[in-house]
Order: structure tokens, then C-alpha cells, then sequence
């Protein structure tokens, strides 16, 4: 049996006569996340895609299914978060986690949208 932190969201079909009283089951359209959890197909889009925003004066946000590692490729123990927030000032004291102390610092770093410039064309090798 796979450990609860490696469960995902599968198509689950329901049966059903009605008198399951307190208990949860999915609709017909839900898939289960985790045993106590379902999901509808839109939301598993969502559960299933990572992102990454960054909040003006703040910390860098992750949220979605991902994994943080050393430089020596070992995991950090994020304890199953689906959502965690990286530090981007520099003065956290959980570092690479953000612990608020940009707030104290008075960080200050507004990031708009925009476009980054195209990777250069690849140089050919030497005849």
C-alpha cells in the first residue's frame, strides 16, 4: 500500500444506495485526492498544475505538487504543503523558507509580467 503523501488523484466510481448518511462519497464527476478529499475533474486541472508567484515585497510562492532540493539533490521535508513560500530578501532565519522577516527589513521589489528576451540560437559545432 502507497503512504497518503503518494496518492493521486485517480478516476473513483461511486456506488451508491443512498444511505451512507454522514459519509462522503464523490459525484460522479469528482475524482479522490486523498482518501478524505475529492475533487471535481476542473480542480484536478488546478491540483495538477505548479505555480509560481511572486508577491510584491515578499516571498516567492509555490503552490501545486513540487519538490525542493539541496544543491546535492537530497529533498528538503516540506511535510506533504501543497503551498509553501520561499524567502526573496534574503533575511530569513528558515531559509530557503520565507519566515516574515521581510516585513521588519521593509523589503521592498514590485514584479509586473513581461516578456523575456528568446534563448540565443544555439552556436554549430566546428567543422
Amino acid at each position: 500500500m502507497q503512504p497518503e503523501s503518494a496518492i493521486r488523484a485517480v478516476p473513483f466510481k461511486a456506488v451508491s444506495d443512498f444511505q451512507h448518511g454522514e459519509h462522503s462519497f464523490p459525484a460522479r464527476d469528482e475524482f479522490r485526492y486523498s482518501p478524505n478529499h475529492f475533487v471535481t475533474k476542473k480542480e484536478k486541472i488546478l491540483v495538477d498544475k505548479t505555480e509560481i508567484i511572486i508577491r510584491n515585497n515578499g516571498p516567492i510562492r509555490l503552490v501545486g505538487d513540487f519538490v525542493i532540493k539541496d544543491i546535492d539533490g537530497n529533498e528538503l521535508d516540506i511535510g506533504g504543503r501543497r503551498e509553501i513560500s520561499l524567502c526573496r530578501c534574503g533575511h530569513s532565519s528558515k531559509k530557503p523558507f520565507c519566515d516574515g522577516t521581510h516585513k521588519k527589513m521593509e523589503f521592498r521589489s514590485e514584479i509586473k509580467a513581461s516578456e523575456i528576451p528568446p534563448l540565443p540560437a544555439p552556436i554549430p559545432p566546428a567543422l
